[in-house]
C-alpha cells in the first residue's frame, strides 16, 4: 500500500508537494498538523472566512505514491549525494 500524497495552498497559491513526514519534515512541523490541514474542520473554517482574511493553509489529497516509487526516490537520493 502506498503513501498519500498531498498539495499545500496557501489560499489558493501552490506552495508544496509530497508525503505527509516529507511536507512535515520541510514545513518544520508535525505530521499531524499536515493531517489538521487536510481535515473537514479546517476547510470549514477555510470557506467561512471572508475574502478579505488570507494566509489559510489547506492539504489536498491529490493520490497515492506506490512502495516502489519510495524506494527509488531513497536509491536516486543516495547516489546524488
Amino acid at each position: 500500500m502506498g503513501k498519500a500524497v498531498y498539495a499545500i495552498y496557501r489560499d489558493d497559491v501552490f506552495i508544496d508537494l509530497g508525503t505527509r513526514d516529507e511536507l512535515a519534515q520541510r514545513m518544520k512541523v508535525s505530521p499531524k498538523y499536515i493531517n489538521h490541514l487536510h481535515a473537514p474542520s479546517n476547510w470549514k473554517k477555510y470557506e467561512a472566512r471572508t475574502r478579505e482574511t488570507t494566509g489559510h493553509l489547506l492539504a489536498i489529497k491529490i493520490g497515492e505514491v506506490g512502495d516502489e516509487l519510495e524506494e527509488t526516490k531513497r536509491s536516486n537520493s543516495m547516489k546524488r549525494g
